[in-house]
């Protein structure tokens, strides 16, 4: 989905068409204006159009532990709560496993469970 931002165009003043750029639903905004430099909603220079992005990557690692189970490991979210959640089988059904408050150090959770299929994320809220 990020690489869609690099097909964007800046919008100069004068375009009347190819202004509506669909990025992936999970961002659930259609944005006039493509945006190499000047990210707006609408196609109109005002301050209530710009918009804002701030993107981080989160990195995590799992990794099989001796005996069972599975150790995850993320840098953290400073100031923000980070979220460990599971699933089995890649549905939109995710449950806890571990919250905390992100500091910015590398969060370390171990899992004992042994199921072969499940699934992890990392979710900040903001």
């Amino acid at each position: 989905m990020l690489n869609a931002f690099n097909s964007f165009q800046n919008y100069n003043g004068t375009q009347t068409s190819n202004l509506v750029a669909n990025i992936d639903g999970n961002l659930g905004y259609s944005f006039y204006p493509n945006f190499a430099t000047c990210p707006l909603f609408h196609p109109s220079l005002t301050t209530t159009n710009f918009l804002f992005l701030n993107l981080s990557l989160i990195q995590a690692v799992i990794q099989p532990v001796a005996g069972g189970g599975k150790q995850i490991f993320w840098n953290s979210a400073t100031g923000l709560t980070n979220v460990l959640e599971y699933t089995t089988n890649l549905s939109t059904s995710w449950k806890m496993l571990f919250t905390t408050n992100g500091t910015g150090a590398t969060v370390t959770v171990s899992d004992s469970n042994n199921v072969p299929t499940r699934f992890y994320r990392v979710r900040v809220n903001y």
